[in-house]
C-alpha cells in the first residue's frame, strides 16, 4: 500500500472515528435519560451495538462510564470490547503502512 494513501485513510478513520463516538455518546446519554423515564421509547441495543462497529466504540466506553449505563451487562461489555479491537486493528495496520 502506498505510504500517502495509507495516511489519508488513517486520517479518514480518525475523523470517522471522531464523529461516529459522539453520535454513539450520545445516543447512550438519550437511551440512559429514556431508562429513567416510564413508557419512554428506548433505543435499541442493537443501535447502540451497531454505531460501535461501525466507528464509534470509544463514545460507547464513554458513554458507558459517564452514564453509568450498560455496565452490568457482560454481552454487552463483550461486544464493545471487540468493536474496539476491530478499530483499533485498522488503525494500527493503516499506521503501520502509512510510517512503516
Amino acid at each position: 500500500m502506498n505510504a500517502d494513501l495509507a495516511r489519508a485513510l488513517l486520517i479518514g478513520h480518525a475523523g470517522v472515528t471522531a464523529l461516529l463516538s459522539i453520535a454513539t455518546f450520545t445516543a447512550y446519554g438519550i437511551d440512559k435519560r429514556r431508562a429513567k423515564k416510564t413508557n419512554a421509547r428506548r433505543i435499541p441495543e442493537r443501535t447502540l451495538h451497531r454505531l460501535s462497529w461501525v466507528g464509534g466504540a470509544p463514545g460507547g466506553w464513554l458513554g458507558r462510564s459517564t452514564f453509568r449505563h450498560k455496565t452490568q451487562k457482560p454481552g454487552f461489555t463483550l461486544r464493545l470490547s471487540l468493536a474496539s479491537l476491530l478499530h483499533v486493528s485498522i488503525a494500527g495496520a493503516l499506521a503501520f503502512f502509512a510510517f512503516g
